[in-house]
């Protein structure tokens, strides 16, 4: 699961790996996000759409969103690895570093020739280590949204 912030219509999430790797080389993919932990009161919502690395410092700076994300992300998520949760504000301080580790912004319903796509269903998280209300499967690619939307309804 990844842990996301919604603002301005957008979803909001700072990854690393194969999956930047994936955005960098075709930005059109599905969003799964899940709200919940347990399995009987478990939502999700499926969105397709365009994603955009922001790539350095500069780029982060530059999202007039981004800001609002990490102060709600940080509220959020303060306290999700079984640390205590402080009263005091927290800003999620994560930002790009290496080759990989990056902030994406996806937007849904830009998806080459496609409306604006969106699909409840239940679903169920792959893990759940996360204390937070909500957590995020992201699935970049068709084929692989469908796999887990239909192993998940």
């Amino acid at each position: 699961p990844l842990w996301f912030g919604w603002a301005a219509g957008r979803v909001y999430f700072f990854g690393r790996g194969q999956k930047i790797a994936n955005l960098r080389r075709s930005p059109s993919c599905t969003v799964l996000v899940d709200r919940n932990e347990q399995y009987a009161e478990l939502e999700g919502a499926m969105f397709q759409g365009n994603a955009t690395v922001l790539e350095t410092a500069e780029h982060e700076d530059a999202d007039a969103h981004l800001e609002e994300v990490r102060w709600s992300m940080g509220a959020k998520y303060s306290g999700g690895h079984g640390e205590t949760q402080s009263n005091e504000r927290v800003r999620y301080p994560q930002t790009a570093s290496g080759r990989s580790a990056r902030w994406v912004v996806f937007e849904p319903g830009t998806r080459g020739d496609r409306s604006h796509s969106r699909q409840s269903c239940s679903a169920t998280p792959t893990t759940s280590n996360a204390s937070s209300s909500q957590s995020a499967d992201i699935a970049l690619g068709v084929s692989e949204s469908r796999r887990i939307h239909s192993s998940r309804s």
